[in-house]
Protein backbone atom coordinates (compact mmCIF):
# COMPACT_ATOMS: atom_id res chain seq x y z
CA UNK A 1 0.00 0.00 0.00
CA UNK A 2 2.86 2.29 1.07
CA UNK A 3 4.10 2.07 -2.93
CA UNK A 4 1.03 2.30 -4.08
CA UNK A 5 0.65 5.86 -2.38
CA UNK A 6 4.64 6.93 -3.74
CA UNK A 7 3.41 5.79 -7.23
CA UNK A 8 -0.11 8.18 -6.96
CA UNK A 9 1.53 10.99 -4.91
CA UNK A 10 4.93 10.98 -7.83
CA UNK A 11 2.38 10.85 -10.84
CA UNK A 12 0.15 13.51 -9.40
CA UNK A 13 3.52 16.03 -8.89
CA UNK A 14 4.03 15.29 -12.71
CA UNK A 15 0.58 16.56 -13.64
CA UNK A 16 1.06 19.84 -11.50
CA UNK A 17 4.36 20.13 -12.33
CA UNK A 18 3.61 20.27 -16.48
CA UNK A 19 -0.17 21.96 -15.69
CA UNK A 20 1.66 24.72 -13.46
CA UNK A 21 5.35 25.17 -14.20
CA UNK A 22 4.54 26.99 -17.74
CA UNK A 23 5.88 30.54 -17.53
CA UNK A 24 4.79 33.63 -19.91
CA UNK A 25 5.85 33.51 -23.37
CA UNK A 26 5.21 34.02 -27.14
CA UNK A 27 6.76 33.41 -30.70
CA UNK A 28 6.16 35.54 -33.02
CA UNK A 29 7.69 35.66 -36.27
CA UNK A 30 10.65 38.75 -36.22
CA UNK A 31 10.13 40.13 -39.81
CA UNK A 32 7.90 39.84 -42.76
CA UNK A 33 7.21 40.91 -46.03
CA UNK A 34 4.03 42.22 -46.70
CA UNK A 35 2.46 43.57 -50.02
CA UNK A 36 0.98 47.33 -50.02
CA UNK A 37 -3.08 46.84 -50.38
CA UNK A 38 -2.62 42.86 -49.89
CA UNK A 39 -2.98 41.34 -46.52
CA UNK A 40 -0.39 39.68 -44.45
CA UNK A 41 -0.86 37.03 -41.60
CA UNK A 42 1.70 37.08 -38.43
CA UNK A 43 2.04 33.79 -37.21
CA UNK A 44 2.01 33.89 -33.16
CA UNK A 45 1.45 31.38 -30.90
CA UNK A 46 1.60 32.02 -26.51
CA UNK A 47 1.64 30.28 -23.31
CA UNK A 48 0.84 31.36 -20.05
CA UNK A 49 0.82 29.64 -15.99
CA UNK A 50 -1.99 27.12 -15.13
CA UNK A 51 -4.74 25.08 -17.33
CA UNK A 52 -5.81 26.42 -20.71
CA UNK A 53 -8.60 28.62 -20.64
CA UNK A 54 -11.57 29.09 -22.84
CA UNK A 55 -11.53 31.63 -25.68
CA UNK A 56 -13.69 34.39 -23.00
CA UNK A 57 -11.19 34.11 -20.10
CA UNK A 58 -8.13 35.79 -22.18
CA UNK A 59 -8.67 39.39 -23.45
CA UNK A 60 -6.04 39.77 -26.65
CA UNK A 61 -4.20 42.63 -28.03
CA UNK A 62 -1.95 44.30 -30.22
CA UNK A 63 -0.24 47.03 -29.81
CA UNK A 64 2.73 48.78 -30.92
CA UNK A 65 5.82 48.37 -29.54
CA UNK A 66 6.83 52.10 -29.03
CA UNK A 67 4.12 52.50 -27.08
CA UNK A 68 1.62 49.64 -26.07
CA UNK A 69 -1.52 51.94 -25.79
CA UNK A 70 -1.42 52.26 -29.53
CA UNK A 71 -3.76 49.06 -30.02
CA UNK A 72 -4.23 47.55 -33.64
CA UNK A 73 -6.08 45.25 -32.40
CA UNK A 74 -8.46 43.99 -29.71
CA UNK A 75 -12.13 43.15 -29.45
CA UNK A 76 -13.18 46.11 -28.00
CA UNK A 77 -12.89 47.75 -31.84
CA UNK A 78 -13.37 51.49 -30.18
CA UNK A 79 -9.63 51.38 -28.69
CA UNK A 80 -7.94 50.40 -31.56
CA UNK A 81 -5.82 53.65 -33.04
CA UNK A 82 -8.39 55.32 -36.01
CA UNK A 83 -5.28 54.51 -38.49
CA UNK A 84 -6.28 50.26 -38.29
CA UNK A 85 -9.66 50.17 -37.39
CA UNK A 86 -11.31 48.05 -39.59
CA UNK A 87 -7.96 46.26 -40.96
CA UNK A 88 -6.87 43.77 -38.17
CA UNK A 89 -8.42 40.10 -37.18
CA UNK A 90 -7.61 37.48 -34.68
CA UNK A 91 -7.07 34.44 -36.67
CA UNK A 92 -6.28 32.14 -34.01
CA UNK A 93 -8.21 30.58 -30.76
CA UNK A 94 -6.87 31.99 -27.65
CA UNK A 95 -7.86 29.01 -25.95
CA UNK A 96 -5.45 26.92 -28.27
CA UNK A 97 -2.84 29.99 -27.52
CA UNK A 98 -2.83 30.72 -31.00
CA UNK A 99 -2.43 34.55 -31.65
CA UNK A 100 -2.15 34.83 -35.49
CA UNK A 101 -2.87 38.10 -36.52
CA UNK A 102 -4.04 39.58 -39.92
CA UNK A 103 -3.32 42.93 -41.12
CA UNK A 104 -6.07 43.71 -44.60
CA UNK A 105 -4.98 46.72 -46.95
CA UNK A 106 -1.70 47.22 -46.43
CA UNK A 107 -0.91 50.81 -46.07
CA UNK A 108 3.03 51.87 -46.61
CA UNK A 109 3.72 52.79 -43.23
CA UNK A 110 2.17 49.73 -41.52
CA UNK A 111 5.61 48.72 -40.37
CA UNK A 112 5.38 47.80 -36.99
CA UNK A 113 7.01 46.39 -34.54
CA UNK A 114 4.31 44.70 -33.32
CA UNK A 115 3.60 43.20 -30.50
CA UNK A 116 0.93 40.33 -28.54
CA UNK A 117 -0.78 41.47 -25.17
CA UNK A 118 -2.56 38.74 -23.16
CA UNK A 119 -4.73 39.49 -20.45
CA UNK A 120 -6.18 37.17 -18.12
CA UNK A 121 -8.11 37.59 -14.75
CA UNK A 122 -7.00 36.06 -12.01
CA UNK A 123 -3.44 35.93 -12.86
CA UNK A 124 -0.40 37.56 -10.86
CA UNK A 125 0.70 38.80 -14.27
CA UNK A 126 -2.57 40.22 -15.47
CA UNK A 127 -2.13 42.41 -18.27
CA UNK A 128 1.44 40.98 -19.68
CA UNK A 129 2.98 42.49 -23.19
CA UNK A 130 5.69 40.02 -24.99
CA UNK A 131 7.73 43.33 -26.11
CA UNK A 132 10.55 40.97 -26.68
CA UNK A 133 8.80 39.07 -29.67
CA UNK A 134 7.67 41.31 -31.86
CA UNK A 135 6.81 41.73 -35.60
CA UNK A 136 8.80 43.93 -37.96
CA UNK A 137 7.24 44.09 -41.42
CA UNK A 138 9.35 45.19 -44.60
CA UNK A 139 6.98 47.12 -47.39
CA UNK A 140 6.55 45.85 -50.84
CA UNK A 141 5.14 48.42 -53.31
CA UNK A 142 5.17 45.97 -55.99
CA UNK A 143 4.16 41.80 -56.20
CA UNK A 144 7.15 39.19 -57.09
CA UNK A 145 6.52 38.08 -60.61
CA UNK A 146 5.58 34.23 -60.58
CA UNK A 147 7.69 31.49 -61.66
CA UNK A 148 6.82 29.97 -64.89
CA UNK A 149 9.00 25.99 -65.26
CA UNK A 150 8.51 23.92 -68.23
CA UNK A 151 10.57 21.59 -70.57
CA UNK A 152 12.97 23.49 -72.94
CA UNK A 153 11.38 21.94 -76.17
CA UNK A 154 7.96 20.19 -76.79
CA UNK A 155 7.16 17.64 -78.51
CA UNK A 156 4.20 18.07 -81.26
CA UNK A 157 0.96 16.06 -80.14
CA UNK A 158 2.60 15.42 -76.21
CA UNK A 159 0.90 16.34 -73.27
CA UNK A 160 3.08 18.38 -71.31
CA UNK A 161 2.68 20.08 -67.75
CA UNK A 162 3.23 23.78 -66.89
CA UNK A 163 4.23 24.85 -63.29
CA UNK A 164 3.76 28.36 -62.45
CA UNK A 165 3.98 29.50 -59.05
CA UNK A 166 4.46 32.35 -56.53
CA UNK A 167 5.46 33.53 -52.95
CA UNK A 168 3.05 35.52 -50.37
CA UNK A 169 2.51 35.98 -46.94
CA UNK A 170 -1.84 36.60 -47.56
CA UNK A 171 -2.96 33.03 -46.86
CA UNK A 172 -6.43 34.15 -45.61
CA UNK A 173 -6.71 35.73 -49.12
CA UNK A 174 -4.23 33.82 -51.38
CA UNK A 175 -3.37 35.44 -54.80
CA UNK A 176 -5.12 33.52 -58.29
CA UNK A 177 -3.11 31.93 -60.80
CA UNK A 178 -4.40 32.20 -64.05
CA UNK A 179 -2.67 31.14 -67.29
CA UNK A 180 -3.01 33.01 -71.20
CA UNK A 181 -4.36 29.34 -72.47
CA UNK A 182 -7.75 28.20 -70.91
CA UNK A 183 -7.64 24.65 -69.16
CA UNK A 184 -10.71 23.93 -67.15
CA UNK A 185 -8.33 21.02 -65.78
CA UNK A 186 -5.77 23.30 -64.32
CA UNK A 187 -5.49 22.39 -60.54
CA UNK A 188 -4.08 24.89 -57.82
CA UNK A 189 -2.14 24.28 -54.39
CA UNK A 190 -1.54 26.69 -51.74
CA UNK A 191 1.43 25.41 -48.90
CA UNK A 192 3.09 26.87 -46.11
CA UNK A 193 6.70 27.29 -46.22
CA UNK A 194 8.11 28.44 -43.24
CA UNK A 195 7.68 31.70 -41.24
CA UNK A 196 4.57 32.98 -42.27
CA UNK A 197 5.61 32.85 -45.90
CA UNK A 198 3.23 30.44 -48.28
CA UNK A 199 3.88 29.33 -51.74
CA UNK A 200 0.77 28.94 -54.24
CA UNK A 201 1.51 27.09 -57.60
CA UNK A 202 -0.64 25.86 -60.63
CA UNK A 203 -0.23 23.17 -62.98
CA UNK A 204 -1.69 23.22 -66.22
CA UNK A 205 -1.25 20.59 -68.76
CA UNK A 206 -1.28 21.28 -72.59
CA UNK A 207 -0.95 19.07 -76.02
CA UNK A 208 1.05 21.41 -77.89
CA UNK A 209 0.96 21.56 -81.54
CA UNK A 210 3.01 23.01 -84.34
CA UNK A 211 0.92 26.20 -84.22
CA UNK A 212 2.30 26.43 -80.69
CA UNK A 213 5.56 26.71 -81.55
CA UNK A 214 7.04 30.16 -81.17
CA UNK A 215 4.22 31.42 -79.03
CA UNK A 216 3.95 32.95 -75.76
CA UNK A 217 2.51 31.26 -72.16
CA UNK A 218 1.27 33.62 -69.99
CA UNK A 219 1.14 33.20 -65.96
CA UNK A 220 -0.50 35.75 -64.06
CA UNK A 221 -0.68 36.15 -60.49
CA UNK A 222 -4.05 38.63 -59.15
CA UNK A 223 -2.83 39.58 -55.44
CA UNK A 224 -5.41 40.31 -52.66
CA UNK A 225 -6.07 44.01 -52.98
CA UNK A 226 -5.87 44.59 -57.27
CA UNK A 227 -2.40 43.99 -57.51
CA UNK A 228 -0.79 41.73 -60.25
CA UNK A 229 2.11 39.98 -61.91
CA UNK A 230 3.50 38.03 -64.88
CA UNK A 231 5.41 35.71 -66.31
CA UNK A 232 5.74 35.09 -69.76
CA UNK A 233 7.41 32.05 -71.52
CA UNK A 234 8.59 31.26 -75.43
CA UNK A 235 7.09 27.82 -76.20
CA UNK A 236 9.44 25.45 -78.75
CA UNK A 237 7.39 23.07 -79.94
CA UNK A 238 9.29 20.09 -81.71
CA UNK A 239 7.52 18.81 -85.05
CA UNK A 240 6.49 15.10 -84.85
CA UNK A 241 7.88 12.87 -87.51
CA UNK A 242 5.59 10.82 -89.65
CA UNK A 243 5.40 8.96 -93.11
CA UNK A 244 5.12 12.74 -94.78
CA UNK A 245 8.23 13.79 -92.99
CA UNK A 246 10.03 10.75 -94.35
CA UNK A 247 8.61 10.50 -97.88
CA UNK A 248 8.61 13.79 -98.97
CA UNK A 249 12.65 14.28 -98.41
CA UNK A 250 13.73 11.22 -100.01
CA UNK A 251 11.21 11.75 -102.81
CA UNK A 252 13.09 15.14 -103.17
CA UNK A 253 16.53 13.86 -102.62
CA UNK A 254 15.94 11.21 -105.39
CA UNK A 255 14.33 14.21 -107.64
CA UNK A 256 17.75 15.97 -107.63
CA UNK A 257 19.74 13.03 -108.69
CA UNK A 258 17.24 11.96 -111.35
CA UNK A 259 17.73 15.71 -112.65
CA UNK A 260 21.02 15.70 -111.78
CA UNK A 261 21.71 12.71 -114.13
CA UNK A 262 19.61 13.68 -117.10
CA UNK A 263 21.74 16.46 -116.91
CA UNK A 264 25.16 15.16 -116.67
CA UNK A 265 24.09 12.59 -120.03
CA UNK A 266 22.90 15.49 -121.99
CA UNK A 267 25.94 17.48 -121.18
CA UNK A 268 28.27 14.41 -122.03
CA UNK A 269 26.17 13.78 -125.47
CA UNK A 270 27.34 16.95 -126.30
CA UNK A 271 30.40 16.96 -125.56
Amino acid sequence: MPQLINICIFVFAVIFASVFSEDWGAAVVPSMNALVTSCVVVPCTFKYPGTELPDSRIREIWHEKADWKKIIYQEDKTEIVDSFKGRTKLLGRLGNKNCTLEIDEIKDYDNGPFCFRAEIPGQDKSKFSFVENCVSLSMMPDPDDPTLDQKEVLEDGVPTTFKCFVVHTCPSHPPTLTWSRANKDATTKNRHLSNGVWEIESLLTLTPTEQDDHTLLNCTASFHGGKKSLTSNRIYVKRKANIFHIIIPVVAVIGTAILFGEFCSHDKKYK
